[in-house]
């Protein structure tokens, strides 16, 4: 009986090829057939590397992009530029943040930093070189006599206390995740953010909960309705439930899927859902 096998998609002349691992264990792997049936099994595909994950939606607000410099410090600060896509961070991620703000006019640098659009569940800590920040709280919090700031993207927060000390006034920056550090002597400008996302709509309560998830089908119909989409919420609960089913023998169970990143370069829509479903 002929051994049956498929093209693989966008290879040509590439055919998963079924191979038995063990009894009624059968696997698909990736072959050539020759002109005379000869089988080449061919080596696993490598993992594409995802691009570093970021949203369509501009820096809006050119009054809070100002960088205050006055004291010669050593040091090279790259800000967001107005018109720069706003970070979207989703599931559990690490995210390195734009600078949207900063002030050295004091015993501090001062950075303000963005995060993702908002609001989102929680920021876990931020990493700035070898020093670790943690926020287990939203509010002020002192470390070492340097004051920090962190805001989780309401509508509704309140402008940064420290900058507007400083500036005399400031934006909320509202539904923007963002933090206001003071950067100490002898740390450095790479700073990395351990964020819990964007709170997202699920329809499988009524009515819709608004919660943190790392449900990709909710967070794929998320991204959807941000760029203009009408949404079937029938069908994406469904999907929400299949990615939530519990599998494996663990306890407890994972989930089927789950997903974290973030988006922070402009690309289009089909790239993306392109991207979140490999």
């Amino acid at each position: 009986m002929p051994v049956k096998y498929k093209p693989v998609a966008g290879e040509p002349g590439v055919v998963w090829y079924p191979v038995k691992a063990g009894p009624g264990d059968t696997r698909y792997v990736r072959a050539k057939i020759g002109d005379k049936g000869q089988v080449y099994i061919l080596p696993p595909r490598q993992k594409a590397q995802r691009p570093p994950p970021i949203v369509n939606t501009p820096i809006p607000n050119p009054g809070i992009l100002e960088v205050t410099a006055r004291n010669p410090r050593n040091y090279v600060l790259k800000a967001a530029r107005v018109g720069d896509p706003e970070p979207y961070a989703f599931g559990r991620s690490a995210v390195r943040p734009l600078v949207i703000g900063a002030d050295d006019s004091d015993e501090f640098l001062v950075l303000d930093l963005l995060w993702s659009i908002g609001e989102i569940e929680h920021l876990n800590g931020s990493g700035i070189g070898s020093h670790v920040l943690y926020f287990p709280d939203v509010g002020l919090k002192s470390v070492a006599g340097a004051a920090h700031e962190h805001f989780t993207g309401t509508t509704g927060q309140s402008a940064s206390t420290i900058m507007t000390a400083l500036k005399g006034s400031y934006d909320t920056l509202a539904g923007k995740a963002h933090s206001v550090i003071s950067m100490q002597q002898g740390w450095n400008l790479n700073i990395v953010g351990y964020v819990d996302g964007i709170k997202v709509a699920d329809p499988r309560t009524s009515p819709h909960t608004i919660a943190w998830t790392e449900n990709p089908a909710l967070i794929l119909a998320d991204i959807l309705e941000r760029c203009g989409y009408v949404i079937d919420w029938a069908s994406v609960a469904e999907a929400a439930d299949y990615c939530d089913e519990r599998v494996g023998t663990r306890s407890p169970q994972d989930r089927r899927w789950t997903i974290g990143g973030c988006i922070q370069t402009r690309q289009s829509l089909q790239y993306w859902v392109h991207t979140l479903a490999q």
